[in-house]
């Protein structure tokens, strides 16, 4: 007696749409875009046209699956970052944000790329969709820099980091052989478009006594000691951010103001924002401060510290 199980007819229970693309890639790359046809995707596959052409149809529509998603996450990343002076490392995260093609391994993303720049109706299609992108791009930029996206500047820089960022994805298939994203930092990085890898963690305020001088700032500004020794005190605010430091300097001399010649100069001063000046000087004041003499303006209040450094307190 035969074999009177069922068998299951058409297109294997493993085919889905990444592996015909992948095989797909695979098969333009080996035998020429040009050269090859759905028929012979679906032979590779093991599949018939149909199956094929239930998730694909076209071969271009192969090339840039998951282009709308991607261009969708840059439009995301740009979205979601304020606009203002920290631009530069916006354009370029949103952009390393954006280069991966949904469910592309790093195989499978290399595969498109290389292919991408050796089919020269596949490179004028990147070039003819770029357009979006860069705009928005030039629109952040102008917003960051209070321009016009059609200004100079947002538009040249937005152009050079697209263009930038989809060369160093092509090198990168062609020649790389680390991280694609660390590929386009790189490149972005080398043309001013990178986050700032320095920010400020103090300012630091020479003392005779720093605990003393610690303080009365603490006290002051309602700020967490977080190193205390007795030639270095640490402040900093309760929610993070750059904090004051207080360091022992036996020779320190209390600067003069207003300035004489002769005299200690003063080489920077704190600002500091109140809601109700009186009160808040009245509170300094009691903390140990000094009101000074001189008083150029009457919306703001210059005071010295125990040590004599000035600071302003203002309405803001």
């Amino acid at each position: 007696m035969g074999d009177k199980s069922p068998r299951r007819r058409g297109r294997p229970p493993t085919t889905s749409a990444a592996q015909i693309a992948r095989t797909a890639l695979e098969l333009f790359l080996r035998d020429g875009y040009d050269g090859t046809t759905l028929d012979d995707v679906a032979a590779a596959v093991g599949v018939g046209r149909s199956t094929v052409l239930r998730y694909f149809d076209s071969k271009g529509a192969i090339v840039w699956e998951g282009e709308a998603a991607a261009a969708g996450s840059l439009l995301v990343g740009l979205a979601g970052r304020a606009t203002g002076p920290g631009w530069r490392g916006d354009v370029a995260e949103a952009l390393v944000g954006a280069i991966r093609f949904p469910r592309d391994d790093e195989h499978v993303l290399r595969l498109r790329l290389r292919l991408i720049e050796g089919v020269p109706a596949l490179r004028r299609h990147l070039h003819g969709t770029a357009d979006a992108a860069i705009a928005a791009l030039a629109d952040h930029i102008a917003r960051s820099t209070h321009g016009r996206a059609d200004d100079l500047v947002p538009d040249v820089v937005a152009r050079t980091a697209w263009w930038t960022a989809m060369d160093a994805l092509l090198w990168w298939a062609r020649a790389g052989d680390g991280d694609p994203h660390d590929a386009v930092r790189a490149a972005l990085a080398a043309v001013g478009l990178s986050r700032a890898e320095v920010r400020l963690s103090a300012t630091v305020l020479d003392a005779r006594d720093p605990g003393v001088l610690a303080r009365f700032y603490a006290g002051l500004l309602g700020w967490d000691t977080v190193v205390d020794e007795p030639t270095w005190v640490m402040l900093r605010p309760p929610g993070g951010g750059a904090g004051l430091s207080f360091q022992l300097e036996p020779l320190h001399v209390a600067p003069t103001w207003p300035a004489r010649a002769g005299s200690e100069q003063i080489q920077a001063h704190l600002d500091l924002a109140v809601r109700d000046l009186e009160r808040e000087v009245a509170r300094a004041v009691g903390l140990g401060a000094v009101l000074a003499l001189v008083q150029p303006q009457t919306d703001v209040r210059v005071l010295l510290d125990p040590e004599g450094h000035a600071f302003c307190l203002f309405v803001a």
